[in-house]
């Protein structure tokens, strides 16, 4: 049966503009990964905060494909003497993979004529293969990286935690010492730790503890927030979409609100408060 699977970096927080791409990178990278490691799943969820970086897959395989596929030896020349008999160039080249001389077949290639062998190569456990996903993780770009500690990893903020999960089992490695477990952590001042059981949780766990993991919705909310103040006062508020963008990558749960510069009049600033 299919399971999910979670990965959360938690981080100090990173600088507003690493974020989209932070975020991006791991999307990608794990697509490509999935498809390097023939393990088949039926969709990738991405989220970024400035506190941290996930990725969910949903309903992924229990195994790898398995595949069959032609390995090329070396050519009939090589592989026979002038006897006729296989040489030891045939016999290696059989053992290391895994058949015998009987699975020879040969075949022309711009006229010159290779022996070959068919062999087939099982999937492995999915759960088995998961921890290399560690790789993934530490290849993400940043903008400018730093040390931490006594750390000899490059990041662009100290790893904090790690979530690391296949269906309720924790998928075990390790990063800056730092190893993978089930549990986050909420809003740093209006949250909590918080224990997960399934990774398709996460995002509405998060959320009961003023975590909103999307950006687009994070950045949507603001916009609602906006024009509410918009009503309410009867002005115009100008948006800055590379503010915004700004905006929604420093906060994890966003509240806009109206400052008046000048007491009893309509002039007026509206700014963000960040409830990190």
């Amino acid at each position: 049966m299919s399971k999910n699977v979670l990965f959360e970096i938690g981080l100090e927080e990173l600088p507003a503009r690493f974020v989209d791409s932070a975020e991006k990178q791991l999307a990608d990278k794990t697509a490509a990964w999935l498809q390097d490691m023939r393990i088949s799943y039926d969709s990738i969820s991405s989220y970024s905060t400035p506190r941290r970086l996930a990725v969910i897959i949903s309903d992924i395989a229990e195994k790898q494909a398995t595949v069959e596929e032609e390995a090329k030896g070396p050519a009939i020349k090589i592989a026979k003497d002038d006897s006729g008999n296989w040489t030891k160039a045939a016999i290696g080249f059989t053992k290391g993979q895994g058949k015998t001389l009987e699975d020879i077949y040969t075949k022309e290639i711009k006229g010159t004529t290779y022996i070959f062998v068919q062999k087939k190569i099982e999937g492995k456990s999915t759960f088995d293969l998961l921890p290399d996903f560690k790789n993934i993780i530490e290849s993400i770009q940043f903008g400018k990286n730093m040390r931490w500690a006594t750390e000899t990893i490059r990041y662009a903020r100290p790893i904090r935690w790690l979530v690391a999960m296949y269906g309720n089992e924790i998928i075990p490695f390790e990063i800056a010492n730092v190893k993978t477990d089930k549990f986050t952590f909420g809003h740093r001042f209006l949250g909590e730790k918080i224990n997960l059981e399934e990774p398709m949780d996460y995002q509405k766990l998060l959320y009961e503890n003023r975590v909103i993991v999307s950006l687009n919705e994070r950045e949507q909310l603001i916009c609602n927030q906006i024009k509410e103040i918009e009503n309410k006062n009867n002005i115009t508020v100008p948006i800055d979409p590379e503010l915004l963008a700004e905006v929604r990558n420093l906060v994890e749960y966003p509240t806009a609100f109206m400052v008046h510069s000048i007491k009893n009049t309509c002039s007026c600033h509206l700014r963000y408060l960040s409830l990190q």
